[in-house]
């Protein structure tokens, strides 16, 4: 896993299609992503962030302080994101 140093250059990569976590969460297996407009849906809606928490669940997730300031964000890539759900 490639390590990073800021939430900025996390957010980076998030718009860009990776996953990420931080090496200071504890639950095993949680990252983030941007979840895109899907053109095919009925339903129009504006691309969020998503976590899959350590239920396996995906959610909506919004950065708390600590994580914007947080400086031990790396890119987490075992699987693609199809095979995650």
């Amino acid at each position: 896993m490639e390590k990073l140093k800021t939430f900025e250059e996390a957010l980076k990569l998030i718009k860009r299609g990776e996953r990420l976590m931080r090496e200071g969460w504890n639950g095993k297996g949680m990252y983030i992503y941007l979840e895109k407009i899907d053109n095919n849906r009925t339903l129009t809606r504006r691309p969020f962030i998503v976590i899959k928490d350590t239920d396996e669940m995906f959610v909506p997730w919004v950065a708390s302080q600590t994580d914007i300031l947080a400086e031990d964000w790396i890119c987490y890539k075992e699987l693609p994101i199809e095979k995650q759900e």
